[in-house]
C-alpha cells in the first residue's frame, strides 16, 4: 500500500542539488530529500525512490522543491513521478 516517489533530476552545470516535499505551511521541514553533492568527473544527479504509505505520509497539500545550496544550476531536466506502490 502507499506510493511511490520517484526523482531523476540533473543539472549540467553547478555543484550542489536538494529535491525534496514540504508539507503546505511547514518552512523547517523536508520530506523524502534527496541531497548531491557533485563528485569530480561526475554529473550532478539527484535519483532515488521512497515508498511512502500509511502511516508515514500524512494526508494534506505538498510542495516540491529544488534548491541549489551552493550556487546557480544549468540546464536543469528530469522527473518526479508518484505512482501506487501496487502498481510498481
Amino acid at each position: 500500500m502507499g506510493d511511490e516517489i520517484l526523482y531523476d533530476i540533473s543539472a549540467k552545470t553547478g555543484n550542489r542539488i536538494k529535491v525534496f516535499f514540504a508539507k503546505d505551511g511547514q518552512k523547517d521541514v523536508s520530506y523524502w530529500s534527496v541531497n548531491n553533492l557533485r563528485q569530480p568527473g561526475e554529473p550532478l544527479e539527484c535519483i532515488a525512490d521512497f515508498t511512502v504509505g500509511p502511516p508515514a505520509a500524512k494526508p494534506g497539500t505538498y510542495q516540491l522543491y529544488l534548491q541549489a545550496p551552493d550556487g546557480a544550476l544549468g540546464t536543469v531536466r528530469g522527473s518526479v513521478s508518484i505512482v501506487s506502490a501496487d502498481a510498481s
